[in-house]
């Protein structure tokens, strides 16, 4: 019995940091597995659609499917704007939640030039009743490219209204999936994974259209 104790404490200790050691980098790996990879490649899609646009006559149109897992953002940045600021106007009565939405531009983006990205993995800070702020941080797993031309939206009013009249978007723009909604705001526009969209070229900017 004593030399069976003696080689099962050992055994049992390095089960025990084996576990402490695995169950964090499952965890991790979840947290990283959050977004798709067909979500991925459809941004490069997207972008690369955008870009194929920008290329041809004023007027030329094309289409594209834009797809965003649960908790995740397209969103473009003017550039030398810091951050995408979205007031978000409550429908009034009981329900009312009118707060901002803020995204923290990703230090990737070239500060001189306008940049688009896909937040996958965003930190997110929720002031909720101090500041009513919804304040979005990007991380290492944010996906970015930065261009010389300029993209519009027509609409910031992306999806179906939840308890909300309007999206106003300043510095850019940003189509969000389920952030809002998941951090406990009650006013939201609600999307659907696969979402359609025209992409138009004018003189001086690329026109997407919902």
């Amino acid at each position: 019995m004593g030399k069976k104790a003696n080689i099962m404490v050992p055994f049992l200790m390095v089960t025990i940091l084996a576990l402490i050691i695995f169950i964090p980098t499952c965890m991790f790996a979840s947290e990283m597995m959050r977004v798709s990879a067909q979500a991925k490649e459809n941004f490069d899609d997207v972008f690369s659609t955008i870009e194929e646009v920008n290329q041809e006559k004023v007027g030329y149109m094309d289409s594209v499917i834009l797809i965003l897992d649960d908790q995740t953002t397209f969103v473009y940045f003017n550039a030398g704007a810091t951050e995408v600021i979205v007031d978000v106007k409550g429908a009034g009565g009981i329900n009312d939640d009118s707060y901002q939405i803020v995204i923290e531009k990703p230090s990737i983006c070239d500060e001189t030039l306008n940049c688009v990205c896909l937040l996958s993995n965003p930190e997110i800070e929720d002031n909720g009743i101090i500041n009513q702020e919804l304040r979005i941080r990007t991380d290492y797993m944010t996906k970015c490219e930065s261009i010389n031309y300029t993209i519009q939206i027509n609409s910031c009013n992306v999806g179906s209204p939840f308890e909300v009249s309007s999206y106003t978007c300043n510095n850019g723009f940003m189509i969000e999936r389920g952030m809002a909604k998941e951090e406990g705001f009650d006013s939201y526009f609600e999307i659907d994974r696969r979402t359609g969209f025209s992409v138009k070229k004018f003189e001086y900017k690329i026109l997407l259209s919902y």
